[in-house]
């Protein structure tokens, strides 16, 4: 059940979406400036890759792409003005994990459809979680916090971005496949979140791991395990959770570009040359990598299976859990 990133090189994948596309940057798309809805508040790793790829992707089709921030719901405002914006190509949406693949798996009266209202464009990248702890926890490995948390079921609390957020799905995920009970607090953002936990007001957190990279190093807080199939380059001494026992914890945060639904073609391939294009430019691979993310680059269909599958995985551990999130 766990979801798993694909391995594809990413010039091998980058080659077959720019083929299939072309001739698409020919086309008279683009002749005014493109509205990138941002579904996540400015500042933030989501932003910071929209804006990285808008900047290069409007120098490369000509016209003007803009970010725009649209806040709230855990990504519900933007996505649904996104999902009832005009199909023509001028309005894209900056798609992540928790739009497109955990609200449609938690929240029974979503108002859009992640699979029908929209046309995906490109898969962009992906982002490791790994599970931290504050140093007042008596665990130094995975093993030992789940024998901590199952001498005392409800007493640990861990912190999450939202209710129904990737760190709180993922950290349902690792309960169920550990047989253990945590507390969960929900925030309104990862900077809270992780701030409370740096200052012990609880007691864990599934977070990207360049992000809390600095506070390791300093001993402010303490990783055990990361849900990915091979260790983060950014902290190589840090074990898997299959290395550790907990085969069947992975996953993490992803990130797309989609368009509403039944965008026209020619707009279609010139937005996915554009990214294409754009995902190659050394400079934006940096701050790609400044932020903790790796490069996907996976087309149309990839990204289609890719969130079937998340919303079925999902789904499976929210009824397990028994989640509502109205």
């Amino acid at each position: 059940m766990s979801a798993r990133f694909p391995r594809r090189s990413f010039a091998a994948a980058l080659a077959g979406v720019a083929a299939a596309g072309r001739p698409a940057l020919a086309q008279p798309f683009p002749d005014r400036p493109i509205r990138m809805v941002m579904p996540w508040p400015p500042g933030g790793g989501t932003d910071i890759l929209g804006r990285t790829l808008a900047a290069r992707m409007q120098e490369l089709l000509g016209q003007p792409v803009v970010v725009d921030n649209r806040a709230g719901g855990n990504g519900i405002i933007g996505t649904l003005e996104a999902a009832r914006a005009r199909p023509d190509g001028y309005t894209i949406l900056m798609a992540t994990a928790d739009t497109h693949a955990i609200n449609p798996a938690v929240r029974p009266t979503l108002p859009y459809d992640a699979l029908r209202d929209f046309t995906p464009v490109l898969w962009l990248t992906t982002q490791p979680l790994s599970l931290c702890v504050h140093p007042s926890v008596a665990a130094a490995s995975l093993p030992e916090f789940v024998a901590l948390a199952k001498a005392q079921p409800g007493r640990l609390t861990y912190a999450s971005w939202g209710a129904g957020s990737t760190a709180h799905m993922a950290m349902e995920l690792f309960q169920q496949r550990a047989g253990i009970q945590l507390t969960h607090v929900p925030y309104r953002g990862a900077a809270p979140a992780v701030s409370d936990l740096v200052a012990g007001q609880v007691q864990a957190i599934f977070t990207g791991p360049l992000t809390v990279n600095q506070m390791v190093q300093q001993g402010r807080l303490r990783c055990l395990a990361t849900a990915t199939e091979t260790r983060p380059p950014v902290l190589p001494d840090l074990p898997t959770f299959a290395e550790s026992g907990y085969a069947g914890v992975s996953g993490g945060a992803w990130y797309a570009l989609v368009a509403p639904a039944g965008v026209p073609d020619a707009a279609l391939s010139a937005l996915r040359d554009a990214v294409v294009e754009a995902l190659k430019a050394p400079s934006v691979r940096e701050r790609i990598a400044g932020i903790g993310q790796d490069v996907v680059g996976e087309g149309g269909e990839s990204l289609s299976r890719h969130m079937r599958h998340e919303i079925e995985t999902w789904r499976q551990v929210v009824r397990a859990a028994n989640i509502v999130v109205e």
